[in-house]
């Protein structure tokens, strides 16, 4: 993969050439301890899509493809062929309906529980991904080979909670 777009501050130095308003600053806090230069750089202009978009700081899917080219430049940074699929919001899915299901017919599911096997205690699936079979088997086997999964509704793994 090419890396030589992977620099935020010269991304950013390019939207004003471009021309577009599509990107705006990243981070929950609203900017509250954000590097002060991107702004600079770019203009405020920029950076009132967090206010005006739908999703807020969620929506970076536009024409741009800024997620999935940083998705993708971190899947090849930590050598996997793709990250996994955020099919929601992490806080929808957490509160949206859900229900468990048997472990292997969850994979296409989005997954509604964070689970978390520990050791090491690296999480395999947030709420909000698509669960794949590899999402699964990981801490299924995990657990039968003695891994604990603290935070799942059911720590034995036999079951998933999925979104409805």
């Amino acid at each position: 993969m090419d890396r030589s777009c992977a620099s935020v501050l010269e991304a950013l130095q390019e939207f004003p050439r471009r021309g577009d308003l599509l990107h705006g600053r990243p981070g929950y806090e609203q900017g509250r301890r954000a590097d002060p230069r991107p702004p600079e750089l770019v203009g405020t202009g920029v950076l009132a899509s967090d206010v005006l978009s739908p999703d807020g700081p969620h929506d970076r899917r536009g024409s741009q493809k800024v997620v999935p080219r940083a998705e993708q430049l971190m899947a090849d940074a930590v050598g996997v062929d793709h990250l996994a699929e955020r099919a929601m919001p992490p806080r929808d899915a957490f509160s949206a309906p859900g229900e468990p299901v048997p472990a292997a017919q969850a994979v296409g599911r989005m997954a509604a529980e964070p689970v978390n096997p520990h050791p090491p205690g690296v999480p395999v699936l947030a709420p909000g991904e698509r669960i794949s079979p590899q999402a699964v088997d990981h801490p299924v086997t995990g657990v039968r080979a003695g891994m604990l999964v603290p935070d799942a509704a059911d720590p034995s793994m036999e079951t998933l909670r999925v979104v409805v």
